[in-house]
């Protein structure tokens, strides 16, 4: 799962927090801007009222065309994989929505940019987001905080050119601060041996003791814890009888037990994730080794790194959640992996866990994905939804946009009636702009089981419908679920 308050520029935008916890974002913001935004939120807020997501304001809209092509002012680069083929990369900049080609074929993966944005990451290597020579790599090279590295595999190489450094180990993670990184060291074990941690000096420290069986399982917002899983694997030496969850402080290099699993359990763990203040990790486990489990919805839990008592949250299913004023906003699985079955929203955080609904289930309209803008009247979020139903065959999900609250005693959802699709359309991965007064979407063409899409912008404070600013190519649609989020990025 992943952040969306709103998400990092160099990732996808869409995926939740509790199963992708590789998300930072570095975003600069004037005090002017912030306050324009809050007052644009504010005002989304007020025209949330009482409305019932079974009786919506809006629902008889027509279609109204996009009076232009292009939003009138700058809202950054969006890059994606798949416009003119499958495996190239293109971006549009919102300056003057002109679409432009950097890596015509081999391109893969989820589109990454540098933290200055100056550079764009992908399955296969990197490239400038202003275009020229292509950087070949085995798998996703990953770009240090600062800008200045990029690791992939056993190799550490500068962005700018240089000697490329031969690693003692493979690439897991970089710190959030620095150009510190995380290794796996022992390659016979392939991604579960020991863990190292590499300093900009290049000396090493052991994070785990010679022998265990170890994987990385979450770093700490402020780079000064990390999570490991430590767990039964054939041929390991004095493995536990169960996985367990062992946290480790990097300036005391002290270990603690936070989690185990029950004795002769052997279940892989989900990638997890720490709160924002770094006081909790978020995590679940899948004791049928099933690859596509989490499309069900499995239990998610939080446990204090400092090893207290495990909380049970809710059963989420795939990436349909994210961090939201420092709480957990989720979408409620109310049909297993059907995503149009009447899920609804609820929000939760620490220290109880209790949850509290937002928008019901099982109405008359289903909600699949969302979007966080924080304001100083609580949290709005952009909501994907459509008429819930079975969803059979695939293509057939109608959802449009729509603007709730997640202050307490807010009551419904309201659809914006600036944005319904044309008759057989779907509008998909709503995004916030940095200052809160656009969002961005992709209006998609079901075609069964894939559909094809287009980026459209709509800006809020005017009620203004801009596009179709590029077409963003196909991806696949499973069970309801488009794929958009794992193709595209925004840097704003």
């Amino acid at each position: 799962m992943a952040i969306l308050a709103p998400p990092p520029p160099a990732q996808a935008p869409n995926a939740g927090v509790i199963a992708d916890a590789r998300r930072r974002r570095r975003r600069r913001r004037g005090r002017l801007a912030a306050s324009a935004a809050a007052l644009v939120v504010a005002g989304l807020v007020a025209h949330i009222a009482a409305v019932s997501s079974d009786n919506p304001a809006g629902t008889g809209a027509r279609a109204i065309a996009a009076d232009a092509r292009c939003p009138d002012r700058a809202l950054g680069v969006v890059a994606f994989i798949g416009g003119i083929d499958s495996d190239s990369l293109e971006t549009v900049d919102l300056r003057d929505c002109r679409t432009r080609v950097l890596v015509r074929r081999g391109a893969s993966g989820t589109p990454a940019f540098s933290p200055d944005g100056r550079e764009i990451a992908f399955d296969g290597g990197w490239v400038a987001t202003s275009g020229g020579a292509v950087h070949r790599t085995a798998g996703q090279p990953a770009f240090s905080p600062d800008g200045r590295y990029v690791a992939y595999g056993d190799r550490l190489a500068p962005v700018s050119g240089g000697r490329v450094v031969q690693l003692h180990g493979t690439f897991e993670a970089w710190l959030p601060h620095g150009d510190a990184l995380v290794l796996q060291t022992d390659p016979a074990t392939a991604h579960a041996g020991p863990l190292e941690l590499r300093v900009a000096s290049g000396a090493t420290r052991a994070l785990t003791r010679p022998g265990w069986q170890t994987s990385l399982d979450a770093v700490s917002p402020d780079g000064r814890t990390v999570v490991v899983e430590h767990y039964r694997s054939e041929g390991g030496r004095h493995p536990p009888e169960g996985g367990q969850l062992w946290s480790i402080n990097l300036a005391s290099m002290e270990r603690r037990l936070i989690y185990a699993q029950p004795a002769h359990q052997i279940a892989p763990f989900f990638a997890g994730t720490f709160s924002p203040g770094g006081d909790w990790l978020l995590f679940s486990e899948d004791p049928s080794g099933s690859a596509d489990i989490p499309a069900d919805g499995v239990p998610w839990f939080a446990v204090r790194v400092t090893g207290a008592a495990t909380h049970a949250i809710a059963t989420i299913r795939g990436s349909n959640d994210a961090w939201c004023g420092g709480q957990l906003v989720y979408v409620i699985d109310h049909g297993g992996r059907f995503v149009t079955n009447g899920d609804g929203i609820a929000v939760t955080g620490p220290p109880a866990w209790g949850s509290r609904t937002i928008l019901p289930a099982a109405s008359r309209t289903s909600f699949s994905e969302f979007a966080c803008q924080p304001s100083a009247n609580g949290p709005v979020l952009a909501l994907a939804g459509g008429p819930s139903s079975e969803d059979s065959p695939f293509g057939h999900e109608n959802r449009s946009l729509w603007l709730a609250s997640v202050h307490p005693g807010a009551a419904g959802a309201r659809r914006i009636a600036a944005a319904v699709p044309p008759r057989g359309g779907t509008d998909e991965l709503p995004m916030w702009s940095a200052d809160g007064r656009w969002l961005l979407f992709i209006r998609t063409r079901p075609q069964g089981i894939s559909g094809e899409g287009a980026l459209y912008a709509l800006d809020l404070s005017r009620h203004r419908l801009v596009g179709p600013i590029a077409q963003v190519g196909f991806t696949g649609n499973f069970y309801g679920t488009y794929g958009w989020a794992s193709q595209l990025s925004w840097y704003r």
